[in-house]
């Protein structure tokens, strides 16, 4: 009896103070790990509202649908129509060094949504895009690029009127402009700039998952008149080019 009792192996005895500490430590060890997973959770919730987002967006926001400014065409508009059947005109895609075009030229059985085409005349022009302000205006070796808001009207009071631009002498181009980087419509060089450089500045990673009509694009439409009866619709020339 008095061997095994010798021999028996003794276990020390953790003080009290001692176990509380230990029991704390493993608390702060227990509630830093939820922090943490916590934290993940938020991260991963936030990555999926986020991809969730974009999915929605690209099914839902459609840039051919927004309204325009007064004074500014929706991008609806830059379509070309079939004067027959009141159809829109598919456009042409045209790969050109890093970026595509789109584009179509009016032939004789295309029109405007507002009903012009070829053969229309320049008060027939006025008459139906007079309340549009004109990005550019081009005849001869005179180009027009107004910084401030001009209509066509006002073009016609101010240029054809007075003989400077008269689709009566000298062939006449407008041109209309609209851009879009899918969530906003933009109307000035200075507005596509800053589109551009947001996209340019947006995560490498962000950008495969938009879709073609979310990137920065210009949309354009010319109208080019010929001095033959007081001016006459030539050919129309609408298309769109990305910005990136």
């Amino acid at each position: 009896m008095s061997y095994q009792t010798q021999n028996r192996l003794e276990y020390p005895t953790v003080p009290e103070e001692e176990t509380e500490q230990i029991a704390a430590s493993a608390g702060t060890a227990k509630t830093q790990k939820s922090g943490t997973l916590r934290i993940l959770a938020v991260i991963l919730v936030s990555v999926l509202c986020f991809s969730a987002g974009v999915f929605l967006r690209t099914r839902t926001n459609d840039p051919f649908r927004m309204t325009a400014e007064p004074g500014r065409l929706p991008l609806s508009e830059y379509v070309l129509r079939d004067c027959d059947t009141g159809e829109p005109v598919q456009g042409y895609r045209v790969e050109g060094f890093s970026d595509t075009y789109t584009f179509t030229f009016s032939l004789n059985h295309y029109e405007t949504s507002r009903g012009i085409g070829i053969g229309s005349s320049w008060n027939d022009f006025v008459e139906a895009y007079g309340d549009i302000y004109v990005y550019e205006a081009e005849s001869g070796s005179t180009l027009i690029h107004p910084d401030e808001p001009m209509t066509v009207q006002e073009f016609h009071d101010t240029y054809v009127t007075t003989g400077e631009m008269d689709p009566a002498v000298s062939e006449l181009k407008i041109t209309f402009m609209t851009g879009t980087d899918g969530k906003h419509l933009y109307y000035t060089d200075g507005d596509m700039l800053r589109a551009k450089n947001n996209y340019e500045h947006m995560p490498g990673v962000f950008r495969p998952v938009l879709k073609e009509d979310e990137r920065p694009s210009r949309f354009w439409m010319d109208f080019s008149f010929v001095p033959e009866d007081g001016g006459t619709l030539d050919f129309i020339y609408s298309g769109s080019y990305p910005e990136y």
